[in-house]
């Protein structure tokens, strides 16, 4: 379940755009390729202990969660600063 949660929010992350079916098809799959990266280059350089991948699956959901979020507000810092030059 956390997996497809996971798989889905990055997808719906990284993939804008109108809503359709076809452009859901491709951020589920899109989600699933970046997750089980993500999650192999995790387990091949040992950063996190297998038994600690559960708390990495959180953590990648968590960063999917709130990667709009911080864009948002990097864009919003980016805006004040052109203002404050000129």
């Amino acid at each position: 379940m956390t997996i497809g949660l996971a798989t889905l929010i990055i997808g719906e992350t990284l993939i804008q755009g109108r809503k359709s079916i076809g452009r859901n098809i491709c951020a589920c799959l899109v989600g699933n390729i970046v997750y089980r990266c993500i999650y192999a280059f995790v387990l091949q350089t040992h950063i996190i202990p297998v038994e600690g991948l559960k708390l990495m699956t959180a953590i990648i959901v968590a960063l999917a969660i709130a990667a709009p979020y911080i864009k948002e507000n990097l864009d919003v810092m980016k805006r004040e600063r052109r203002e404050k030059s000129c």
